[in-house]
């Protein structure tokens, strides 16, 4: 149900377009009644160009339509020069607001499925590693199950578990940014409780990782959060994911805040926090942490986070705390 986001685009092109159309108009009624000169086909124009720059669709085109009418009135009477003045500002509003509106569509078009390719490139290739190890695990369990220990068996089993929650992590990111979700047009934004969203990303952690304690910190007062609530718990799942997996924390807290008209949403964990090659680079797509010689990627998850929440017109940080690593991010209340 995106009309709530469609109907806030639409009040902010026609906030838009009215405070050009009335720019245009007072600095037609100066040039008649201060200076008497001419030039209001110009003026108009130039108001189209604007709007159609800071609108997200051909609204430039209504400043052409009545800057066209405009003219003819402001100039005191119809003749063929006011007519033939009339056409111009309409035919070149026209074909101003559309080259604008067409460019600008192509553009944001062209860096979503930019951002869209490179994550997939990155997650396909992340696959392999939780692939791999499913893969050895299994075979040395065919090959000599018989002569492990219990010990043994149960590493080996523990750690088929743990790549196919990667692998369940991963397809859950592929399937959002095959979704076409990826843009702030196609969210679905309602008023959610964000104590009941950071609830259900919790519970739905611990079921895989019973081993990790989730520790909810919030309000007093209940807080309702303007948000894509399939996409924000996606974040924090990730974020979850993260601190057990790359971080191999124990204990991960959750603090919500209210601050200054955003929601704050801080995960902190006791792992081992984020290591000095990594932290510059921690968002870009192929990210790495060190451990032990074995390359750990994190980035594409970080990457999907960030690029996510800042559709929601928040932001994404992320760095090492005393006792571990730190992620905070942000929604507009």
């Amino acid at each position: 149900m995106p009309k709530p986001q469609t109907f806030k685009t639409s009040m902010k092109n026609i906030a838009v377009t009215g405070i050009c159309l009335a720019a245009a108009v007072s600095a037609c009624l100066m040039l008649k009644f201060l200076t008497g000169a001419a030039g209001f086909g110009a003026v108009f124009l130039l108001a189209t160009a604007v709007a159609a720059e800071k609108t997200d669709k051909y609204y430039g085109f209504f400043i052409a339509l009545v800057g066209a009418a405009l003219t003819v009135i402001f100039n005191g009477n119809i003749s063929v020069k006011e007519v033939a003045e009339l056409v111009i500002v309409l035919s070149a509003g026209t074909a101003i607001s559309f080259i604008v509106g067409r460019n600008k569509s192509a553009l944001k078009c062209a860096k979503e499925d930019r951002i869209r390719a490179v994550l997939l490139r990155s997650m396909a290739h992340d696959v392999r590693t939780p692939l791999a190890s499913v893969k050895l695990s299994t075979e040395m369990l065919a090959e000599r199950g018989e002569v492990l220990t219990d010990r043994e068996r149960e590493f080996l089993i523990s750690g088929i578990g743990s790549s196919v929650d990667q692998l369940m992590l991963m397809t859950e990111n592929i399937i959002i940014l095959t979704s076409g979700k990826l843009s702030a047009q196609a969210l679905i934004k309602r008023r959610e409780s964000a104590e009941k969203i950071i609830s259900e990303a919790a519970l739905r952690f611990r079921r895989l990782h019973s081993d990790v304690a989730v520790i909810s910190t919030v309000p007093d007062q209940p807080s309702e959060v303007l948000m894509d609530a399939q996409l924000i718990e996606q974040v924090m799942q990730n974020l979850l994911e993260n601190a057990a997996g790359h971080g191999e924390a124990s204990i991960i807290e959750i603090i919500l805040r209210i601050n200054n008209g955003f929601a704050e949403f801080r995960f902190c964990d006791n792992g081992r926090g984020i290591s000095e090659e990594v932290i510059e680079e921690l968002f870009t797509e192929r990210t790495g942490g060190v451990d032990s010689g074995t390359v750990r990627s994190m980035g594409v998850g970080l990457s999907l986070c960030k690029t996510i929440v800042e559709l929601h017109g928040g932001s994404l940080l992320g760095g090492n705390s005393d006792n571990g690593a730190e992620f905070t991010f942000t929604l507009p209340l």
